[in-house]
Formats: C-alpha cells, sequence, structure tokens
C-alpha cells in the first residue's frame, strides 16, 4: 500500500497540448518528485490506454502505479509491463446504464445534424465517444442529445470540450458513477488511503 498516492492528469498538465506552450523544466521536475520514498504515481487521462502509454515513451515520463483512462471509465493497476483493469470497477459503473453498453446505446441514440461517432479506438464498454463539426454546432447537439438521454431514463454523465486545433466539438457519454474524480474516489477507497494522503495535480474533474 502506498504512503502518498500523486495523481495527475496528462494533457496541459504535463504534456503540452493545444495552443499553450509547456511550462519550463516542468517534467524534470516533476521526474525528481515522484521519486519520493513510499509514494506511488496515478495517471489521470481521457486518453485510453494505448495513447497514454505512447505519451510516457514520447516524453519519457515516469512509468504510473495506476492508469485512470478513457475520462475515467476504466482504471488499471500496473504489474510489471502490463496493466490489469482494477476489480470491480466496471461492476461498479455499469449498474448506471442497466443493460446498456457503448455499442447499444450509440444505437439508440441514432444520428443527430452534426454528431459523429469518434473512431473506434476512442471507444469503451461503458465510455460512448462523439465529435461535432463545427463546434459552434456544440449547444444545439448537445440539447438535442440531452433530451434523448432524459426520455431513456439512464443515469449518464456528458462531457463536452473544444479540440481548438480542429475547431471540432467533443462529447463523451459515461455512467453517471463513472469520471475522473470518482475513478480517483473509488481507487483511493480500494486503497484503504485517508484524505491527508492524497494529492492531486490540476485533475480537470467534472462534478
Amino acid at each position: 500500500m502506498p504512503e502518498i498516492l500523486l495523481c495527475t492528469d496528462l494533457d496541459r498538465t504535463l504534456l503540452p497540448n493545444g495552443l499553450q506552450a509547456e511550462s519550463p523544466n516542468a517534467r524534470q521536475w516533476f521526474v525528481e518528485a515522484v521519486n519520493y520514498p513510499g509514494l506511488q504515481l496515478a495517471y489521470v487521462s481521457g486518453r485510453s490506454l494505448a495513447l497514454m502509454q505512447q505519451a510516457i515513451v514520447e516524453y519519457n515520463l515516469p512509468l504510473p502505479d495506476f492508469a485512470i483512462t478513457d475520462v475515467g471509465s476504466l482504471i488499471y493497476r500496473r504489474e510489471g509491463k502490463h496493466y490489469r483493469p482494477l476489480p470491480g470497477w466496471q461492476h461498479y459503473i455499469a449498474a448506471d446504464w442497466g443493460s446498456h453498453n457503448s455499442q447499444s446505446l450509440a444505437h439508440t441514440i441514432g444520428e443527430l445534424p452534426h454528431l459523429k461517432l469518434q473512431p473506434a479506438q476512442q471507444q469503451q464498454q461503458y465510455k460512448l465517444s462523439y465529435q461535432i463539426v463545427p463546434a459552434t454546432a456544440m449547444a444545439e447537439d448537445i440539447a438535442l442529445l440531452q433530451q434523448q438521454l432524459l426520455a431513456m431514463a439512464i443515469n449518464v454523465r456528458l462531457i463536452s470540450s473544444i479540440d481548438e486545433t480542429s475547431n471540432m466539438g467533443l462529447v463523451d457519454l459515461l455512467p453517471q458513477r463513472a469520471g475522473k474524480r470518482q475513478a480517483i474516489d473509488f481507487l483511493v477507497q480500494s486503497l484503504s488511503l485517508a484524505a491527508s494522503q492524497i494529492f492531486l495535480v490540476a485533475i480537470a474533474v467534472m462534478i
């Protein structure tokens, strides 16, 4: 069990992404900080596990002990070179969607004017991801999407953002129990850690 759990986002925190430049020496400082005795590291990201691993190699980041990926819909524990799903998390969040998974949910939602599914590698069992082009159509399509979800009477968390580099709106649908902060809370509870043992570094939480 770790004495300290350090949780940090990746993009626009440890990694440059978008129009903002990377802070000088930030990664060097971070590598030194995570060597603190008794500290374990968790990366928290909207990226998939594969894209997280790619970033770790590209930016020469320390390997995490835990990986919270796909906007908090998956949690992994690292065992050597392998990442194993944290027991219980998928079962816990699945209750919000009942008999639905992302594939059946997408089928039920159908088509909206500017709403398109993101590539297959961005989808997970309990994460349904769309893109909206142009980003100026976000408000219209999200309003229509929320109407459909309300009629379905399932517990859904909707997270939206804008990719500044491509003028694209991004929308993720998760079970209500899922999300970055919710996944951190589940991990902390599974490790039986006290609040004084947790440090969060600029986590982009969605309440």
